[in-house]
């Protein structure tokens, strides 16, 4: 949506996004002050904004609710810069607006979902991890910072990879970048530094959540002790030597 404001906040231009944005015509918003699209507890702020604006300020994504002729609230993100005369001097405010309304729904709908996860992993007996799309670990499970005994910020990152067995952290830096480049998911055996020094043995998992697109947008990871069977596999392979 774009249009303009005279100095006094008053609208003076309104284009077809608009119309399809707000729901007005140009007929009917025309000559109303730019405050009637905000809610009661918001039309504080386009004053405030337009006063910016007259300074010469550019104004950049302001996210903010306004409403639609129809009642229904939307979220909007403004970019507002000065129009100048013929002489330089500022005779009113251009304004374009985006909708983000289902940008934000789906943000909060994310944010639910993870506070959900987070609950679930803390109570997980098994060490929990997430990772960024490009692989950077971001959360480690409070079952993970008991068994390794290291602060999590010191972990975050590629951090974790020090806890690992000298043997098989380059195998499983190479592992975990096969699996980046890839676009499968991650799996595979090594031992991890408990905080008394001793080296357990864990199956780790991560897999990948998509978007709609199909692009990565998290790991979620999780390690199974696996230390009784990989000493029933050793014991097996020292008899069949004998």
């Amino acid at each position: 949506a774009i249009f303009a404001k005279s100095p006094d906040g008053k609208i003076v231009s309104w284009n077809k996004g608009a119309v399809a944005t707000y729901g007005y015509s140009a007929a009917e918003i025309m000559g109303r002050p730019v405050t009637a699209l905000a809610p009661e507890g918001r039309k504080h702020e386009i004053p405030e904004l337009i006063t910016r604006v007259l300074r010469g300020e550019n104004v950049q994504h302001f996210e903010t609710v306004w409403v639609r002729k129809d009642g229904r609230p939307i979220h909007v993100s403004l970019a507002m810069s000065p129009v100048r005369g013929a002489d330089g001097s500022i005779v009113g405010v251009s304004t374009i607006a985006r909708d983000v309304t289902e940008r934000k729904r789906v943000e909060a709908a994310l944010s639910e979902s993870e506070s959900r996860f987070r609950q679930i992993a803390e109570s997980s007996p098994q060490l929990v991890f997430t990772c960024q799309p490009d692989g950077p670990c971001d959360y480690l499970n409070r079952r993970w910072i008991e068994f390794t005994g290291v602060p999590q910020s010191q972990q975050l990152g590629f951090g974790w990879l020090e806890q690992l067995h000298p043997d098989d952290r380059g195998p499983a830096a190479a592992a975990w970048n096969a699996a980046m480049a890839s676009g499968g998911d991650f799996r595979m055996e090594f031992r991890i530094r408990r905080h008394d020094g001793e080296y357990l043995w864990f199956d780790t998992q991560a897999v990948r959540l998509r978007d709609a697109e199909g692009r990565t947008v998290k790991w979620y990871g999780s390690n199974n002790d696996v230390t009784e069977r990989k000493r029933a596999e050793e014991e097996i392979r020292s008899l069949n030597a004998d």
